[in-house]
């Protein structure tokens, strides 16, 4: 099944923001939907548009892609919530973006 962007961007943000507030329950869940939604809004279109039509070997897009919204967000999330730490930060953008991917790829075959 191609997904269009919007599709995408839906799927990714309705995914992506509850796994993230596992990582924050100190946050309102709110407040982490509106944080996603900016994050995938800055994010995903370089996945889609830019990292996509460039490489060609789809295996290399997927991990090329998915490593720059890994460490984009996981960066913005310790900005974001320095008290928290990186680490967090960073399982929590594995966790959110390896659940976004996976539907994506269960998408695609479907």
């Amino acid at each position: 099944m191609q997904l269009s962007f919007l599709q995408a961007l839906i799927i990714t943000n309705v995914l992506e923001a509850p796994a993230l507030a596992i990582f924050y329950p100190k946050r309102a869940l709110w407040k982490v939907a509106l944080l996603m939604l900016a994050f995938n809004a800055l994010t995903l279109p370089f996945v889609w548009f830019f990292f996509y039509p460039l490489i060609a070997d789809y295996a290399l897009y997927l991990v090329a892609a998915e490593s720059f919204a890994f460490i984009v967000e996981a960066a913005a999330l310790a900005l974001v919530f320095p008290g928290e730490g990186w680490r967090n930060a960073a399982l929590a953008s594995a966790a959110a973006n390896a659940l976004s991917a996976g539907a994506g790829l269960l998408l695609a075959l479907a």
